[in-house]
This record gives structure tokens, sequence and C-alpha cells, in this order.
């Protein structure tokens, strides 16, 4: 996708009310600008005819005063992604547990902050039958508060890290080697799966958007380079076997999404990453930035909601 200066200088309808007096200057230089010829107003004929009603703009209005009185890029751009991927992340969540067939219950505490203690707790004591000391809890404490997964790993990698915890600590619990494997197959797969959740989600409300497509990018390259070795394999239950099995769990968040909004997304987030260069490069200033997420904003609005905006939307 490419794009050109009338992209990120195209006219934005919002309320002068959400402007504090910090910046009532830069605001009325603003709609000077676009005041000029009638320009202003062009700008929004032309999106009234684009839309056939006045709801796309009150989107763009509305998405525009929530960024509007931020003036550094990272609360913008996470204002943006929180914004953009609102509705995503309950569909992702959705397909993902689907998919990975872990209950709405699981899923629901893989949203918590405190999942990790819940859910190593909860698995050495319900289903490992341990007795936990002062000490091993003081030892599960440590490791949740000390441990750091480095954002340069995936969510399928930093699951391998809380897995192996799980497993040398039940095996030191009871002194035997194999004491991990007492477990049910199925429900450990399930605790895994809502662990990857967890740090799917931490990624996506809390990454850069260079961030997040790092990590995609660097999650299908490992997925690719494992689906070339087919290093791991399973056997179903009518004795099949599972070819490159490891693939699947190791997809990225953004792969939950429906093919055509990730594509829709991808594309996006790799023309706001540019977008951001040209602002911190000192080539457009802050309110072309905000104003080029709202368009961007709204251009993913009507791609993934085609068949509404071609009715209008409510």
């Amino acid at each position: 996708m490419s794009y050109d200066d009338s992209f990120y200088s195209d006219g934005i309808w919002f309320s002068p009310s959400a402007i504090d007096k910090g910046l009532e200057k830069e605001y009325d230089d603003y709609i000077n600008r676009y005041n000029k010829d009638g320009f202003y107003q062009s700008i929004i004929d032309d999106d009234f005819h684009k839309t056939n009603d006045f709801s796309l703009l009150k989107a763009k209005r509305k998405f525009f005063n929530n960024i509007c009185l931020d003036r550094t890029v990272d609360k913008i751009e996470r204002k943006f992604l929180d914004i953009i991927f609102l509705e995503q992340i309950k569909t992702m969540k959705y397909r993902y547990s689907k998919i990975e067939n872990i209950s709405n219950e699981l899923s629901d505490i893989a949203e918590r902050e405190d999942f990790l203690r819940i859910i190593l707790t909860g698995c050495f004591r319900k289903h490992y039958h341990c007795k936990l000391s002062e000490k091993e809890i003081s030892k599960i404490e440590n490791f949740i508060s000390t441990t750091r997964l480095a954002s340069s790993m995936t969510p399928y990698q930093k699951t391998g890290i809380i897995q192996n915890f799980i497993h040398e600590f039940v095996n030191n619990h009871y002194g035997n080697t194999e004491a991990h494997l007492s477990i049910n197959s199925k429900l450990m797969s399930n605790i895994l799966s809502a662990t990857k959740l967890y740090f799917c989600l931490i990624s996506i409300r809390n990454y850069s958007i260079q961030e997040l497509l790092s990590e995609n990018n660097k999650t299908d390259e490992l997925a690719s380079e494992e689906n070339r070795s087919n290093t791991d394999t399973r056997v179903s239950k009518n004795k099949k076997i599972i070819k490159n099995w490891k693939v699947r769990h190791m997809k990225s968040f953004l792969n939950y999404m429906t093919p055509k909004d990730k594509e829709i997304f991808s594309c996006y987030l790799k023309v706001t990453t540019e977008i951001r260069e040209r602002y911190v490069n000192n080539i457009i200033s802050i309110l072309d930035y905000k104003t080029a997420l709202s368009n961007i904003y709204i251009q993913i609005l009507i791609e993934i909601h085609k068949p509404a905006y071609s009715r209008g939307f409510n």
C-alpha cells in the first residue's frame, strides 16, 4: 500500500470543546488552514458522498477527540491500538479458545493480571496434589516476580519457560525426575494454551506497533522453520500421526483474526509505522500524525465492515 501527502493532510471533523487552552492556537491554525477556499467544507462533502451519511465522520471525530490532547507519540499510538483492537481482541480470543479447546472460564482467567499465580498454584495443588510449603510458595512468587520474559521472545517461547518451571518444580517436590508426567496430558495442554493466551493478550495490549509486527514476523519465521523440519508430531485418538503438531501452537495471536481482517490490519499497521517515522524525523507535525491515524482508523472500519459501509453505519 502506498500513500502521499494528501493521505495524512486530509481534513478532520472534531469538536473544539475537546481542545484544551494549550492547544487553542494549534486548533485555530488547523481550522484556518482547511477553511481556505472552502477546502475544509469540500473534505466534509467528499466524506459525506463516500458514506451517504455522517456516521463515519462521527466515528472519526470521536477517535480524534480521544487522542487530541496527547502530546507523545507513544501515548497516541497506544490509544490507537487500544481502539482498533477493542473488538478484534474479543474475536481473536474466541477463535483461539475454540481452536485450542479451552473453556470460557480458563480463557477469562487468562485476562487477569494474577493469571500466573492462579494457574501455577492451582496446577501444583489441584492437579499434582502438592502440599506446598512456605518455601515452595516463596519460590513460586519469586519466579513470577523476577523471571524476565524478554519482549524478543514469542508467546510460545514464553509459555515454554512456564512449562519448564512446572516440570522442574514438581520433580523437585516429589524427588522424581518423571513426576511431572503424572498429570493428564489434555489437562496440561489446556493449562499451556491458556498460558500462551495470557502472553498474547499482554503483547497486544502493551506492545508498540513495531513490537507487534516484529513478534508476528518472528513467530511466522519460527513456524515456517518448524514446518520444514517437522521435529514434533503427536498421535491422535484414532492413532493417526498429526504432522507438524507444534506449528499450530506457534502461531501469533494475529493469526486468530479472520484471514481478511489479518491482511487489513497488517497492511495498515505497516503504514502507521511509516507515518510514525515521518513524524519522528520531523517531516510531518504532531497534528498531521494524529490526523493520519484518524484516517487510518476510518479506513480500517470501512475495510472490515464493507457490507455495512455499503448501506451506511448505524
